[in-house]
């Protein structure tokens, strides 16, 4: 999923949120909608992944993507797209 479409989307929807009084932080709700409208511009299709880690992990990697202004979803497609490098795909 290019990191530019996403990008316009969520800041379309934060700028009709900010005009409608919404909150400043994204809510679930929002992303999601800003990643089903990255997906149908998106020549890739994507997958869904979810996994179980330690609450205290997932709260220091959200923090972590905060601070550099990254969604959490461009940074762990990072990881996955590192890894795989790394160890190969066949």
């Amino acid at each position: 999923m290019s990191k530019n479409i996403l990008k316009s989307s969520q800041e379309r929807r934060e700028e009709i949120g900010e005009e409608e009084g919404a909150e400043e932080e994204p809510t679930e709700d929002a992303v999601r909608d800003a990643l089903l409208d990255a997906e149908t511009k998106d020549e890739q299709p994507t997958k869904r992944l979810n996994a179980e880690i330690p609450t205290g992990l997932h709260e220091r990697f959200k923090e972590a993507c905060r601070a550099e202004g990254q969604s959490m979803t461009d940074a762990l497609t990072q990881l996955v797209e590192t890894y795989v490098e790394l160890k190969g795909s066949e």
